[in-house]
């Protein structure tokens, strides 16, 4: 079993519970959730894979932590667990990585509990508490999670690689993709929309993987070919109610287009190009 899903079970025990329709409600994630009662021992539901890791990305933005995972059913049960309350919410084959913001780590709380009340034994911890809760960032947590796979469930022949070196590549995509997100929430919190979002992410990941931007490969990781839009493609996480409009389509083609046209290549660092993007604000005049 892999020892990172073990620390990660002792910080967010809920992943240790079952993943089924109305566990949200409970009695078990109340406990562990919303009153932070959590048991000693917990079961670890998670078969783990030798290519388990985490590690500390420096970033423009601070450090965060990276949380990759193998199995594609563990990044799953993951996502439910986390993001979904352990609801079997359905996770589209095309997501690959999330970002989980604002999860309570009761761990935390315990341990500033205890601490505070070792050097204060007379002391109002209800005040504390208070006083301790009012910063979110001291008690609740944000998570990177990336699985192994294909990117965009996109097959390697499709994308011109074979199938080793597009796993490599797409787990480095991937990764720089889902920090690009995280960059992007805390530097420019007005820039926030969804499409032109991943556009830009995955231009980043690009840029890492392969020290270029093809925009070809760009288009056909959300779904559009030279022909028109391969339904099932990522797009359609992102657009409620269907398929992406013909004008919807061509927005998504001029924004590949505006990035290209800035040269990202000339930038050694692909969050450099990031800042240059955002700085100058590029396409945010095409979205609503």
């Amino acid at each position: 079993m892999s020892e990172i899903m073990h620390r990660l079970i002792y910080e967010y025990p809920q992943l240790s519970l079952p993943i089924q329709a109305g566990q949200s409600e409970s009695e078990a994630y109340r406990r562990i959730v919303r009153k932070g009662i959590l048991p000693v021992e917990l079961p670890n539901p998670f078969p783990g894979s030798p290519s388990d890791s985490a590690s500390i990305c420096h970033t423009p933005a601070g450090d965060v932590e990276l949380i990759r995972l193998g199995r594609r059913g563990d990044f799953i049960r993951a996502v439910q667990a986390l993001a979904h309350r352990c609801e079997p919410v359905k996770i589209p084959d095309s997501m690959g990585a999330v970002t989980i913001s604002g999860v309570v780590n009761w761990r935390k709380l315990h341990r500033h509990k205890a601490r505070w009340l070792a050097e204060h034994p007379a002391g109002d911890w209800q005040a504390e508490f208070r006083a301790f809760t009012a910063q979110p960032d001291n008690y609740r947590d944000c998570l990177l999670l990336v699985s192994e796979g294909p990117y965009s469930a996109f097959p390697a022949e499709a994308a011109g690689f074979s199938p080793e070196v597009w796993l490599e590549a797409s787990l480095t995509i991937r990764s720089y993709h889902e920090i690009t997100h995280w960059i992007c929430r805390r530097l420019w919190k007005d820039h926030q929309q969804a499409i032109r979002d991943e556009i830009v992410a995955d231009c980043i990941g690009l840029l890492a993987a392969f020290g270029r931007y093809d925009t070809d490969l760009a288009a056909r990781l959300l779904g559009l070919e030279p022909w028109g839009y391969r339904e099932g493609g990522r797009l359609q996480n992102y657009v409620e109610g269907g398929l992406p409009s013909p004008v919807l389509l061509e927005k998504v083609r001029k924004q590949i287009n505006l990035l290209s046209a800035r040269n990202p290549e000339r930038f050694q660092d692909p969050f450099a190009f990031l800042a240059d993007i955002e700085n100058n604000t590029i396409g945010l005049e095409l979205w609503i």
